[in-house]
């Protein structure tokens, strides 16, 4: 009975059908518990109806209407997830395979791989990817690799593996598939790029890059062409639902049942989700789901009930460009009910079904029909993504006239390729070879937005010797450039820059201990002399301690004029005695 199946769909495909244009009524509900600006690389539905999301931040775990709601792996990029048959929940990044349940982590022997898709096969993970096959052991936890120097791979670039309700395992290639059974690989079709698989009650369906084709259980094809009305442009995803209709996202959205010989077009707000779609899934009602790159996820509800009741839906069609920018726009989706429709927006006062130059926020839409039935929905347009800049290397100069400072920083976030420009011209995420100073680097991605941040290029060392790898119990450093008024205790402005190289010190060496010692010169009184380097000391002191350096750590001291370096009375040396000095008591 399947062959025979297989022969008429094949041969209806060939002669070809005329596709008839929204004959079905269909209603588009985005799920509002995931934010607009998220990309759905992948959805994955078990068999308790429960709808797993790969994302750009993270893992989530949901239900159709949304009752629960769970993160995981939040700010990793997810593009596959799959349970093993002790139910233990397994992820994969772009490099790394995670344990969600022990929270163990597996990156890929090969850092500069990209993972594709995932697969538990047999006891093991299988991992499809830009540099062919890993196999991970979920005992051993080590890597097995297949590339097409050691195994029957014709190409490297993986595009996916599944195992099917037989236990054979598909591998679908730029090349041709293998198929792998009872440990025997045979590769077939290497003339094709195998794009995507699907599998129902008839055996395994492939998109290729030239058309499509049905492997039957007793591992036979049939090809299937694709005709003019069946997709437009590229093919993103299909899926296929319980009563065996195909579903094809391209730049229209078509569903094909091969039982009723019937072909659908869906176009307009179906057609566009359709054409941004990075994933399609069918759950157990045979609601149809799309994860987008950008815009969402929706559900898409066809049939006479649906027809019957009035839905209404906010389509992202432009997301924010640029962090907090006013060029979002939205558009209300309506099905079923009567027409004609009237709109209500709830920040903007507007009754069409369009609105833009929106800021980021939350909207509502409530919509009424002709018999006065209403239906809201509500949408919270994000931020994109900001562009963060972090400063990865800091070197300062060595000298005030040697032109040998320094910095690198490092951009995440954003839309596409980023630039950096700094403002003495330099390109690039490296500043080399500059005078003290401060410097600003952009930061642009490829929509223009941008990102700014200011680098300082630290003088010289005030304390050259301030270094732990230089360093002595009992040794005593001046504290160069730390000036006073005369005859105050007061710490300026001016002394700041020195005094955070001395706290600088302190924080990244918790074990070491200080003495601030005060000393003047000879010429006033003991008294005078022993209070004025008691207070200096003791402010210096106080400053570290307030800004962050436990007073433990701290001890000062005013020496008064009993430890001079010079006895000299002249104006040099009266300077050179007034100092302030770190005595190192501990580290």
């Amino acid at each position: 009975m399947r062959y025979y199946f297989c022969l008429i769909f094949f041969i209806y495909f060939g002669i070809g059908m005329n596709g008839q244009e929204d004959s079905t009524t269909l209603a588009i509900s985005r799920f509002d518990k995931v934010p607009s600006n998220i990309k759905v690389h992948k959805t994955i539905i078990d068999n308790k109806n429960v709808i797993w999301l790969c994302t750009n931040d993270g893992l989530l775990e949901t239900t159709g209407d949304g009752g629960k709601l769970f993160s995981y792996l939040k700010g990793n990029s997810i593009v596959d997830f799959v349970k093993d048959k002790s139910e233990q929940k397994w992820a994969a990044s772009v490099n790394t395979i995670y344990n969600i349940n022990t929270g163990k982590n597996y990156e890929l022997p090969k850092p500069e791989a990209i993972i594709s898709d995932i697969e538990y096969y047999l006891g093991e993970i299988w991992v499809g990817s830009d540099k062919g096959v890993f196999v991970l052991g979920t005992g051993s936890g080590k890597f097995s690799s297949y590339n097409v120097t050691n195994s029957k791979l014709e190409s490297d670039i993986i595009n996916f593996v599944h195992a099917d309700k037989k236990k054979i395992l598909w591998v679908g290639t730029q090349n041709g598939y293998i198929r792998v059974d009872n440990g025997r690989w045979k590769l077939e079709e290497k003339n094709r790029q195998i794009l995507a698989t699907c599998e129902n009650n008839e055996g395994q369906w492939f998109i290729t890059d030239k058309d499509m084709f049905l492997i039957n259980p007793y591992n036979r094809l049939f090809p299937v062409k694709l005709e003019e009305n069946q997709y437009k442009g590229k093919i993103n995803e299909f899926v296929i639902d319980s009563k065996g209709r195909i579903y094809i996202a391209s730049d229209i959205l078509v569903r094909y049942d091969p039982y009723q010989e019937k072909i659908e077009q869906f176009a307009d707000d179906a057609a566009m989700l359709s054409k941004s779609a990075l994933s399609l899934a069918c759950d157990k009602n045979d609601n149809i789901w799309i994860g987008t790159g950008g815009a969402g996820f929706y559900k898409l509800l066809f049939g006479d009930i649906a027809a019957e009741q009035l839905n209404v839906s906010i389509l992202l069609e432009r997301a924010v460009s640029c962090l907090n920018t006013s060029d979002a726009q939205l558009k209300a989706s309506v099905s079923g009910g009567t027409k004609p429709y009237s709109f209500q927006w709830s920040s903007q006062n507007s009754h069409l079904a369009t609105l833009s130059n929106l800021p980021p926020g939350e909207f509502s839409v409530t919509v009424t029909d002709k018999y006065m039935t209403t239906a809201t929905a509500s949408i919270i347009i994000e931020n994109p993504f900001p562009i963060e800049i972090d400063i990865i290397e800091n070197k300062r100069v060595t000298s005030p006239v040697t032109a040998d400072g320094g910095a690198k920083v490092k951009a995440a976030g954003g839309t596409g390729q980023l630039k950096y420009m700094w403002s003495n011209g330099t390109k690039g995420p490296s500043l080399q070879k500059v005078n003290s100073g401060i410097y600003t680097v952009t930061v642009q991605d490829s929509k223009g937005c941008m990102a700014t941040l200011d680098v300082e290029i630290y003088k010289e060392k005030f304390i050259p010797e301030l270094e732990i790898s230089q360093l002595t119990v009992g040794q005593t450093l001046r504290i160069n450039e730390l000036n006073f008024e005369a005859d105050s205790s007061r710490i300026t402005p001016s002394n700041y820059e020195v005094l955070q190289e001395v706290f600088t010190f302190l924080a990244n060496h918790e074990n070491v201990r200080v003495e601030i010692g005060g000393h003047t010169n000879t010429i006033p009184p003991h008294e005078y002399c022993d209070k004025l380097s008691g207070d200096r000391a003791r402010n210096v002191a106080e400053y570290l301690i307030s800004a962050g350096i436990s007073s433990s750590r701290i001890k000062y001291k005013g020496y008064g004029k009993r430890q001079p370096l010079t006895q000299s009375e002249t104006a040099q040396a009266r300077v050179k005695n007034q100092r302030v000095e770190i005595k190192i008591l501990e580290m």
